[in-house]
């Protein structure tokens, strides 16, 4: 092989070198952005994960007052029937001119 060939041999080396070189680093920087992608898709899938605990630890805790206000509510009802029933035994007792 002649001189002016083993020159041409040794540059096309040294482009395919140099450009193996690039295609390394774009794909070193692809798979940078896509491990970086993958972490910042995590991250809202985390957050909606405990937002959705949240949301649930939210909903017992309304279901739980609703029950307590529920048996307020029967109280305060059984209460205002006994008020109501001694206010009427009340009138009935009185004379009919209290009642005038």
């Amino acid at each position: 092989m002649s001189d002016d060939a083993h020159a041409l041999t040794a540059r096309r080396a040294l482009r395919d070198n140099a450009a193996g070189d690039r295609l390394a680093r774009i794909l070193g920087l692809l798979a940078a952005t896509s491990g970086a992608l993958r972490g910042a898709t995590r991250l809202p899938d985390r957050q909606m994960d405990e937002i959705t605990q949240q949301n649930a630890a939210l909903v017992q805790q309304t279901n739980a007052a609703i029950v307590q206000i529920e048996a307020h509510v029967a109280e305060l009802d059984a209460a205002i029937r006994s008020v109501k029933c001694v206010l009427l035994n009340m009138l009935r007792r009185q004379p009919s001119w209290v009642l005038q």
